[in-house]
């Protein structure tokens, strides 16, 4: 089967049989790194993604299939493998914290240590090594004697690595009415490595001049123009960059040597620059209401290290869109099997358009967390300012937000705010989440954007968009053993294009009724200290320590059921048939008029008999259900639930305690019965004693210094 094929579930067949590459289309949450992993069995592999807890979560899907080796490596850089060593989730894998710790004992180099080790594993014996792509691109196979290995590259962003990526120069701002020219180059100079300024003195001098560029751009503007023409104008009198005009073999030979380098973190931006300069297509200005940043156009077409991937014995990729697997197996030539996952979890969303900043307000108000993506981090922080003006509790999450951190504020409950195209957009998940309301969508793609208006073709950049907006609404979804028969409610400000989702939007729905089904399918949160904890006198008695004594003091979060939800909602909502959904969703008040019904039962009943089912539905008629083709739905539910069920004599049994169970009526329905966050966190703080059960957020915050 060529790549030009699809053929779901002939592609495993295709890898067994020994093909040469191999690719997984899958959204998030469908299984595709489990899939990946599958593909190369108990063979010798190495598995490359582009973050390290992305590796470690693969060294425990490995685990759990049984196909860990006895000879497993998990590799970080050298810098970090010295400094800050990640550990391997799994038992029996050599890791970063191992080696360095083998290392402090013996007086050997860490990381040169653990590789001389892979290279010397006993031929007997299969050997695997997990890592990340920046890692693992500075070893030949032959160095690590893993020539015919299998290599297993997971997810878009790693797949990007071999992409010569078109970076940001400078841009002009003009927030508030105060213009700002914020200046890319100008930083870049600052950190340019020396061996760079000794080769490429051309390329330094080139920067140089980009660097005078902005000021020049604004000073010389003539306002009868707008400043987008200007800025076009003069980009078209910028000199191009050096070296494009080397033959293709030296820029591939460079690009890897550079690529291949031991560079300081703040030099990286300069490396990737110099390498987009070497493809270099055209200069582009992207304009926003506010801001006009200019961009440098690599060609992205071009495959960075081809002759590196083309000495592994086998590649698979796991993709998100099969025009990337395209791009990558086109380019080195080789023909591939492909197998597309479904996203199972699909049917637990709801879309929905409508006010977003009024549903903001009012979930605040009524104690439901949510979700806040915005475009660009220059919008989240204004987001953050409108919700501060609102007395929303929010907090931004950017590339410096530690996961930790990222948790201890989705146990809090607090509204989080994440932009597209950023470290939390792909990757991190909050099931606990289950509520999304997008403010705005559409950050830059130079290159897409670029490509639309010369060539008039807008299907790249819209596949782009979609799905980065899709990465970014799928951060709530359930995961394996949690939420998995939850709704997840997403909310946007008008139409937007979807693609896995697009069967789960609803239209337009009303701030009121947004709310009623969000009182119905989410969590809500308290958050209180818990008084057991506070420090107590000689007597036993509490009392308030000195604002320089640090205490541990335990808060207790605890996450309500939902209010007026039940399983018969989750249900109905969850359907797979959209004129069920519909239908709820029009009806979804009538299901307190059922659990007043069933209510209205005495307590002492067990089951009820009703010889017709029309006796049934004429009873639940006289509630207050009215809509026949609701009342179907209903009755259909509660027959797949066993809550009603035909036994003999035609008679149909209506089950009371089950009944009331999934309706969330009498005693299921308790206090006592709120879900509760795992555990107990014991999180640093001071002066906590002086608060009371029940205290709000905001006086927890204010005498907890690490919030």
């Amino acid at each position: 089967m060529t790549g030009g094929e699809t053929g779901c579930g002939a592609g495993l067949k295709g890898a067994e049989r020994g093909n040469k590459a191999y690719a997984v289309v899958a959204p998030p949450r469908s299984g595709g790194t489990r899939k990946l992993i599958q593909i190369a069995g108990n063979s010798e592999l190495l598995y490359a993604n582009y973050r390290h807890t992305n590796v470690q979560h693969a060294l425990k899907v490995a685990d759990e299939l049984g196909l860990l080796a006895p000879a497993c490596f998990y590799i970080a850089g050298r810098h970090r493998t010295l400094h800050d060593p990640p550990e391997a989730p799994v038992p029996g894998a050599f890791d970063p914290l191992f080696m360095r710790r083998y290392g402090e004992h013996y007086g050997v180099e860490p990381y040169w240590t653990e590789i001389s080790l892979i290279k010397g594993v006993d031929p007997a014996y299969k050997k695997q090594v997990y890592t990340t792509i920046y890692t693992a691109f500075k070893h030949d196979p032959d160095e690590l004697d893993m020539r015919g290995a299998t290599l297993l590259i997971d997810e878009e962003p790693t797949l990007e690595f071999f992409k010569p990526k078109s970076p940001e120069l400078f841009g002009i701002d003009w927030t508030a009415g105060k213009t700002t020219i914020e200046n890319r180059i100008e930083e870049l100079l600052e950190h340019v490595p020396s061996e760079i300024r000794a080769r490429f003195p051309e390329f330094v001098k080139w920067l140089e001049e980009l660097a005078g560029a902005p000021k020049v751009i604004y000073g010389s503007w003539d306002k009868r123009r707008t400043l987008k023409e200007h800025i076009k104008d003069y980009l078209t009198r910028l000199p191009p960059p050096p070296y494009i005009g080397l033959p293709d073999d030296e820029k591939e030979r460079i690009a890897c040597e550079l690529l291949r380098g031991n560079w300081r973190l703040e030099e990286y931006p300069v490396i990737r620059l110099f390498i987009a300069s070497l493809y270099f297509l055209d200069y582009y200005v992207h304009s926003t209401r506010t801001k006009h940043t200019v961009f440098l156009i690599a060609d992205e077409r071009y495959l960075l290290g081809r002759g590196w991937l083309r000495k592994w014995g086998r590649i698979a990729v796991r993709v998100n869109s099969r025009e990337a697997a395209d791009w990558l197996f086109n380019a080195l030539g080789i023909p591939y099997d492909v197998e597309e996952l479904e996203y199972p979890y699909a049917k637990n969303f709801l879309v929905f358009t409508g006010d977003v900043k009024e549903a903001a307000v009012k979930l605040h108000e009524l104690g439901i967390p949510y979700l806040i993506l915005v475009a660009t981090k220059d919008e989240a922080e204004r987001a953050w300012r409108w919700c501060k003006a609102h007395g929303i509790d929010a907090v931004i999450a950017d590339e410096h937000t530690t996961i930790e951190r990222l948790y201890e504020w989705a146990m809090l409950g607090r509204v989080i705010i994440f932009y597209q195209n950023s470290t939390i957009s792909r990757g991190i998940d909050f099931p606990v989440y289950d509520i999304t309301l997008v403010f705005s969508a559409g950050f830059a793609c130079p290159y897409e954007e670029w490509l639309a208006e010369r060539t008039g073709d807008r299907r790249p950049l819209e596949r782009k968009l979609t799905q980065e907006l899709e990465q970014c609404i799928l951060r709530i979804s359930p995961v394996p053993g949690y939420g998995e028969g939850h709704p997840k409610l997403v909310l946007l400000p008008g139409r937007m294009r979807l693609d896995v989702l697009k069967g789960r939007y609803f239209g337009e729905l009303k701030t009121a009724a947004f709310l009623q089904l969000a009182r119905v399918v989410s969590r809500f949160y308290r958050v209180a200290p818990d008084p057991e904890s506070f420090e107590r006198d000689r007597r036993g008695k509490p009392f308030k320590p000195y604002p320089s004594i640090q205490v541990y003091t335990r808060i207790t979060i605890a996450r309500e059921a939902p209010r007026s939800g039940c399983r018969l909602a989750y249900k109905l909502l969850l359907s797979p048939n959209r004129k069920t959904v519909e239908s709820t969703l029009r009806n979804l008040a009538k299901l307190d008029d059922l659990r007043r019904f069933v209510k209205g039962i005495p307590p002492d009943t067990k089951v009820i008999y009703y010889s017709k089912q029309s006796h049934l539905r004429e009873g639940l008629r006289r509630a207050g259900i009215r809509d026949v083709v609701f009342l179907k739905y209903v009755l259909q539910a509660l027959r797949e639930m066993g809550v009603l069920q035909r036994v003999n004599y035609g008679f149909w049994a209506l089950h009371v305690g089950l009944a009331r169970k999934v309706l969330g009526v009498g005693r299921d329905a308790a206090r006592s019965s709120a879900l509760r966050s795992p555990g107990r966190g014991v999180v640093r703080c001071a002066a906590l004693s002086s608060l009371g059960r029940g205290a709000s957020l905001r006086a927890v915050e204010a005498a907890c210094p690490w919030t």
